[in-house]
């Protein structure tokens, strides 16, 4: 009577190691995906508590980056084209046995691109003000790496805003290199400030040929006063 017992515990416990479903349900281990940069190529491997080949992977729910796509043996790969956070469900199932499912996200980042192409003139002792933009992922952080800005500007590295009041005695021309940076990478770009002596040298009214031409229209304009009033007193 012993003997039969043994065997027939011996018999299930061998039953309960082949048949499908009859051991431990199955369970996906991953547990997070590496994030994604758009342009570059991206492949994460989903990994469960039994042999790959038996395994089987399918989207279930939400949505993959675009240019991104699992595939049945459970491969996420592509060239991800958009930025975002995406969120979607992976399903892992044996034929004939147990199945799992795993909620996972994916961020992809932009890396910047500076927009702004060039900067404009400033004026010795005016105030000075102009935003350097970028595309990409926010936040973006803004350095000075090479050269510098005139005497009196500042960069404020988390909005990308030149300003001041330059500050200096002759005109010249600053050159500098700007970088923009974010958790995706970094864009640079070569960029120079011209500081004037006056911002009415600009206008035809500082001293010079300009300050004169200014100094004869407005006594041009004052004679016509003149003879329009000398007009008006003969009329009486």
């Amino acid at each position: 009577m012993r003997k039969k017992t043994c065997f027939a515990a011996l018999l299930l416990f061998a039953t309960w190691l082949v048949l499908p479903g009859a051991a431990d349900a199955l369970n996906i281990i991953t547990s997070a995906l590496q994030n994604g940069i758009v342009g570059d190529e991206y492949t994460q491997i989903l990994a469960a508590d039994a042999h790959a080949e038996t395994v089987t992977w399918t989207l279930s729910g939400g949505s993959l980056p675009p240019g991104l796509s699992l595939a049945e043996h459970g491969v996420i790969s592509g060239i991800p084209v958009m930025q975002g956070r995406f969120d979607f469900t992976v399903k892992a199932s044996i034929k004939g046995g147990s199945d799992d499912t795993e909620r996972f996200s994916i961020t992809v980042y932009l890396r910047p691109a500076i927009t702004t192409t060039s900067l404009p003139t400033g004026y010795f002792e005016w105030n000075y003000s102009e935003t350097l933009h970028a595309d990409g992922t926010q936040p973006i952080t803004w350095t000075i790496i090479d050269g510098r800005l005139p005497r009196g500007l500042v960069l404020y590295p988390n909005s990308g805003v030149i300003s001041g009041r330059p500050s200096g005695t002759f005109s010249n021309t600053y050159r500098f290199t700007v970088r923009a940076s974010n958790v995706a990478g970094a864009d640079d770009r070569r960029f120079s400030i011209t500081v004037r002596e006056n911002y009415l040298w600009d206008s035809g009214c500082s001293a010079g040929a300009g300050f004169a031409a200014a100094i004869a229209v407005l006594a041009g304009i004052r004679a016509v006063v003149i003879r329009r009033k000398n007009k008006n007193r003969k009329l009486f």
